[in-house]
């Protein structure tokens, strides 16, 4: 609950803002000072990501062209080689995931690691 001196004062200023508008005083505004001086900080700590937005477009874009050449050789028959070339061009790293149960392991899951310059999918078993 706010003190009674504190409703007083502030019904006086109230008051006194109303009187000073009604006479054509000039009466300072303190909260648009403080709106101004978040806008002149946001504006300070703006930073342009026009050139950042542009190379990931274009990383991406050679990406997904790097992994549907990959695609297209992969479905052809033969061509081996042709097709270890394409995977290295998109697939960096693979790790395999295996649960033992017993004697036997199971396959769980693969993570398929992206090449430098290159794209990637992700391949999971069902559970």
């Amino acid at each position: 609950m706010n003190h009674p001196a504190a409703n007083a004062a502030a019904s006086h200023k109230i008051e006194q803002f109303t009187v000073a508008r009604s006479l054509r005083l000039h009466v300072p505004d303190k909260r648009g000072e403080v709106i101004q001086r978040e806008i002149d900080r946001l504006q300070r700590d703006l930073v342009d990501l026009r050139g950042q937005w542009e190379w990931l477009q274009g990383d991406l874009k050679a990406r997904k062209e790097a992994f549907e050449r990959a695609t297209t050789i992969l479905n052809q028959e033969g061509r081996f080689r042709q097709k270890a070339e394409a995977l290295r061009t998109v697939i960096g790293r693979i790790v395999c995931h295996f649960s033992k149960s017993g004697k036997r392991c199971t396959l769980k899951s693969i993570d398929i690691f992206a090449a430098e310059d290159g794209a990637i999918q992700p391949f999971l078993f069902p559970e």
